[in-house]
């Protein structure tokens, strides 16, 4: 009954954050650590200090399963883990190790409530999440595989073609070869531009003026006849389409800082 309970999901979550409140404290002890000790260590040796490894559900666990190697009765969860402790288990097995030293990568990064952004700063950054400039065309596609060396003559005969007969870009597909991805284009930004259709081709096109047939635009496959239907500027989001993806950063990266701010005042201990 007691091994079923133990075993409980709620149980386990109580546990983990009863563990994470006891690592966060050891940030205010003080621990002489050598000054050439990695952050794993420093982590880790940190958990030790605080004592996490007693009351931590999962190396309680390990421990456990690592004393059933040693002969100890299988029933006695608590036998199992002193045994392995006293082999020194708790100190040389990696697994509790890492595990010790996440749990306390965790604590270093705690926020407090005043970490939180307001709008102010989360306004500030918006910027970070421009919308790049964009373009709308449609294509003729000339294809080098299948006009080989006539491609260029090919492709100036049809937009010669195409401008004379003052053909519409809806009805100008089928005047040209099939396209992988179809006649329609966008709106795009240039580095997808690019990887669509190959180094240079966004720049090339960004010389097309827009409501007509221009070109050829040469990319990695042949020749583009294109007309431009639309360029759309570059913008910034407005803020509460993003407000989401900027606080998941601000929190991110103070997040970090913190853990840096704690394990700097670690070492220097």
């Amino acid at each position: 009954m007691i091994r079923r309970a133990l075993r409980s999901p709620a149980v386990h979550f109580v546990c983990l954050g009863a563990v994470l409140l006891v690592a966060s404290r050891a940030w205010d002890r003080s621990t002489r650590v050598p000054v050439d000790v990695d952050d794993e260590e420093l982590l880790y040796q940190a958990a030790i200090d605080a004592g996490v490894d007693r009351t931590d559900p999962a190396v309680i666990g390990r421990l456990a399963r690592l004393g059933q190697f040693v002969g100890e009765d299988r029933g006695d969860e608590a036998a199992l883990e002193a045994e392995a402790r006293r082999l020194g288990l708790a100190r040389s097995d990696v697994v509790v190790r890492r595990h010790l030293a996440h749990m306390m990568a965790l604590a270093a990064g705690r926020l407090e409530p005043s970490d939180a952004p307001t709008d102010a700063d989360l306004a500030t950054r918006t910027g970070e999440l421009t919308i790049p400039a964009r373009v709308h065309f449609t294509q003729v596609y000339v294809s080098r595989a299948r006009h080989g060396a006539a491609t260029d003559a090919d492709a100036a005969a049809l937009l010669a073609a195409l401008r004379d007969g003052r053909v519409a870009p809806d009805n100008a597909a089928t005047r040209g070869d099939a396209f992988a991805t179809g006649a329609d284009v966008g709106p795009s930004a240039d580095a997808d531009l690019d990887r669509r259709f190959g180094p240079g081709f966004a720049s090339a096109l960004a010389a097309a003026p827009a409501g007509t047939w221009a070109g050829p635009v040469r990319s990695t496959y042949g020749l583009h006849l294109v007309w431009v239907r639309e360029r759309i500027a570059a913008e910034a989001p407005p803020l509460d389409a993003v407000r989401g993806q900027l606080v998941h950063r601000w929190l991110s990266e103070r997040s970090a800082a913190r853990a840096q701010e704690r394990l700097a005042v670690l070492r220097a201990r």
